[in-house]
């Protein structure tokens, strides 16, 4: 099981690490904030997508029931964080195809976001950010 964690967290990292999204909404900021460029607020996206998997992976282990069924697949998760950092929506926008893997990549983002570090460029700013979650089987 311990292998499989591992694998799980290399693969959502080097995944997020290798497909970032596309420029994310991001709202004006509620406080007196130095303006950033769309490359810092595109670069804080970035790592803060890559942040949530990590964080999501110190918590949480692949599914039992999916792995008892060989199950596989990438779920995408779009979400709404607001100016005050926390949770305003978030939806599955991508199906991995197993509702056990969609719950599941869900519930990790809904555990790892109070406990996931905002960069300093979006403090303060509304903003949408898309995750995407790898489920890989070791063979």
């Amino acid at each position: 099981m311990r292998q499989v964690r591992r694998w799980l967290t290399a693969a959502c990292v080097a995944l997020a690490a290798s497909a970032w999204p596309a420029p994310a909404q991001v709202g004006s900021p509620q406080t007196d904030q130095p303006t950033r460029s769309q490359a810092e607020v595109d670069a804080a996206l970035q790592l803060y997508s890559a942040r949530l998997l990590q964080t999501g992976q110190k918590h949480r282990s692949y599914p039992a029931a999916a792995l008892e069924q060989n199950l596989s697949g990438v779920a995408e998760i779009e979400i709404d964080v607001g100016a005050d950092g926390k949770l305003k929506h978030k939806s599955l926008v991508g199906s991995s195809h197993h509702r056990i893997l969609d719950e599941h990549a869900m519930q990790l983002m809904e555990l790892a976001l109070p406990l996931t570090e905002i960069p300093s460029a979006l403090n303060g700013r509304a903003f949408k950010v898309h995750v995407t979650v790898n489920y890989v089987i070791p063979e």
